[in-house]
């Protein structure tokens, strides 16, 4: 299922460039526990000043839990992902979703309350129309 999140302007316009001409590379976004109801290929609609704007497609989940793909992370000193042992947050229980910025989708802009954590996308009637109407495309 589809999730938002609340962030800023220039944290998503970074998440919009990272990457982006590097082969591989990919934007992520960290949680403290997943959330029960997102799978790999949904979509994580970002919000910014009271307007969710657009999103990106949903490429692994990962993390140190059983039915999760094991953590990698993406180094830019060494222009490459590394494996799970070279990394020094190998031991945590956080969950990472991984998006690629060429996946970005801008929408009309729907209005919405500011928040924190993410909530799901199914709890907005205008997301449900956007939704609706890109399949019909």
């Amino acid at each position: 299922m589809d999730i938002i999140i609340y962030t800023t302007r220039e944290v998503l316009e970074h998440k919009k460039k990272d990457g982006i001409g590097k082969k591989g590379s990919y934007c992520y976004w960290t949680f403290k526990n997943k959330p029960q109801k997102l799978n790999r290929g949904d979509k994580v609609y970002f919000a910014i000043n009271k307007e969710i704007v657009g999103s990106f497609k949903i490429h692994d989940i990962c993390g140190n839990r059983e039915g999760l793909s094991p953590p990698h992370y993406y180094s830019e000193e060494k222009d490459k992902s590394i494996s799970q042992e070279e990394s020094l947050d190998s031991r945590s229980d956080n969950v990472e979703i991984h998006f690629f910025s060429e996946t970005w989708k801008d929408i009309k802009p729907i209005p919405t309350n500011s928040f924190q954590g993410f909530k799901y996308a199914d709890k907005v009637q205008e997301l449900k129309k956007e939704v609706r109407n890109s399949s019909q495309a």
